[in-house]
């Protein structure tokens, strides 16, 4: 109680103290006004001061997040993602110094389960990595979630296969506004997570439709998730306690959370431990555009006999995609090279695939005009810059981004040529 009085009284002199040294200053000459207006630039000053310095602590404190999150992106390179890039580089290194078909059938399936990892997590680290993705400006249009899921079960069933997994897709004609592209990314993810962390039974992708909305549902049978505070596993880096014998960054449900944001579509799960997760979209529905195309049918049933022309200045990707096409019945010429491309390739072409970074800074789009392109025609990129997107839609041509899936590519085609 005295403590208390002590500084009462302290500040009531430190108070007078003030008022006096002011009625001095007045009484010295100085006028009223002006004796005010030095206080009151005083005050200025000082809360001038006090603001700076606030902005100054929230730089040093966003300086120190970003210095941390630096820190754990490094880890995450040195660590998670040279896993598989060491588990790959031995396994082939001992095919190539002690090479049988015993050894081919036995380290090859492990050597493609690496590659499959690194690309995921690769994948993760570009999207976290993209200081763009908060600017990015989603394209909205009505899309067609039947397309959306049925490439996306097409192109995922083969990974699921390989892990002895049922991947089943329960169809659904309803049209919802979204990103088509952003939304791709945000359930391949969901759909990948789910094979990687599912060791026995089923992943499901779902469709429920809820008033004005939908929501799009991805279940899986897995080991589930334990964890004291469920909003921890959108966090960037955060990796769950019981996952631990996955390879993963922590990244991928941070980038889902990211990306949904960016769309203002709703992102939640329920999930059991050793019962498995469901992950749900909550997207808003709308009406088909006026004469919507009826979905084409699955990919690979029937043959796909084109004359196709591939451009790509990598002659790995043109490589790749001429020995797809042609296992799907086309005949294709492809070109790494762009002076070797001639009017009669481009006369016989009913189909072409480009890639949009081409050599000596020559886009596929300034390509296309200078050939007088006329058949339909994708663009392929490994970019997602928006000026990239915004050029390619302005053009209305589809683009697809690599790495491309087989099933994702055959329907896009199909498209094109329906």
């Amino acid at each position: 109680m005295a403590s208390s009085e002590a500084q009462q009284s302290a500040e009531i002199a430190r108070l007078k103290k003030i008022n006096k040294a002011l009625i001095t200053r007045i009484e010295a000459g100085a006028s009223g006004q002006a004796a005010y207006d030095q206080f009151a630039h005083s005050v200025f000053l000082a809360d001038t001061v006090r603001d700076r310095t606030a902005a100054l602590n929230q730089a040093m404190q966003q300086l120190q997040q970003a210095n941390t999150s630096r820190a754990q992106l490094m880890a995450a390179i040195s660590h998670d993602v040279m896993q598989p890039v060491c588990a790959a580089q031995l396994l082939l290194s001992n095919l190539i110094e002690h090479p049988s078909p015993t050894a081919y059938e036995q380290q090859l399936p492990a050597v493609a389960n690496a590659i499959c990892d690194i690309e995921y997590l690769l994948q993760s680290l570009l999207d976290y990595a993209r200081q763009d993705i908060d600017l990015a400006k989603p394209n909205v249009q009505p899309t067609n979630v039947h397309e959306v899921l049925g490439s996306l079960a097409t192109e995922s069933a083969p990974l699921a296969q390989k892990k002895g997994l049922q991947l089943r897709y329960v169809t659904s004609s309803c049209w919802i506004m979204t990103d088509v592209n952003l939304l791709v990314r945000i359930l391949r993810n969901l759909i990948t997570n789910a094979i990687r962390y599912t060791q026995s039974g089923t992943i499901l992708l779902g469709v429920r439709r809820r008033h004005n909305k939908v929501i799009i549902q991805v279940i899986d049978s897995g080991i589930g998730m334990q964890e004291d505070l469920p909003g921890q596993i959108f966090e960037a880096f955060h990796k769950l306690k019981n996952h631990n014998n996955v390879e993963g960054l922590g990244l991928g449900l941070a980038n889902v959370k990211k990306l949904c944001h960016l769309l203002d579509h709703d992102i939640g799960y329920e999930s059991q431990l050793s019962r498995g997760t469901c992950f749900s979209v909550t997207i808003d529905r709308c009406a088909p555009p006026v004469a919507a195309k009826t979905p084409t049918s699955m990919a690979g049933i029937v043959p796909f006999t084109h004359n196709v022309m591939v451009i790509d200045n990598s002659v790995q990707v043109c490589q790749a995609l001429t020995l797809l096409l042609e296992s799907w019945g086309s005949q294709v010429e492809s070109y790494s090279q762009v002076d070797e491309i001639t009017p009669k390739s481009v006369a016989w072409a009913d189909l072409l695939i480009v890639d949009y970074h081409l050599d000596h800074g020559l886009t596929g789009l300034q390509l296309v005009d200078s050939l007088n392109i006329t058949c339909p025609l994708l663009f392929i990129s490994a970019s997602n810059e928006p000026a990239v997107l915004d050029a390619i839609q302005a053009a209305h041509h589809p683009l697809l981004n690599k790495p491309i899936r087989p099933g994702h590519l055959r329907r896009v085609l199909e498209n094109l040529v329906n």
